[in-house]
């Protein structure tokens, strides 16, 4: 069964988005850039259960919320990615981390992502 979540700015429409469990958590962390016209928000676990989670982020282009690049998605099962999220005052870089890191049984990390015209490239992880 999918479950469609809504997002709202100041009665504005920015997506409707389709999950699989009413239990993921969707908006689990938010951000918007300093003028206002970017915001970006995750999804830590994307199925309800294993925590492989996602980023997106939309510009308000002509009145209108528009997906900008790629949804970002967690490589890992259970790695929860998405958990914490913060998007740079102009709205071109942000940074996404995962509570969990199974791949070497550690804590979790952190990635660093740029916009550059169409897409958003991975600069930095830290751990």
């Amino acid at each position: 069964m999918l479950y469609f979540k809504e997002l709202y700015i100041t009665g504005s429409l920015v997506c409707v988005v389709s999950i699989q469990s009413n239990s993921e958590s969707f908006g689990n962390s938010i951000d918007i850039s300093g003028d206002g016209n970017t915001i970006g928000f995750t999804c830590s676990t994307n199925d309800g259960s294993t925590g492989l989670g996602w980023v997106k982020i939309f510009k308000l282009i002509s009145n209108t919320w528009t997906q900008i690049g790629q949804t970002i998605t967690g490589a890992l099962e259970r790695e929860y990615f998405g958990t914490g999220f913060s998007l740079s005052d102009d709205g071109t870089i942000f940074t996404v981390s995962a509570s969990q890191f199974y791949i070497i049984n550690e804590k979790g990390y952190t990635n660093i992502y740029k916009f550059n015209k169409k897409k958003w490239y991975w600069l930095v992880f830290v751990k």
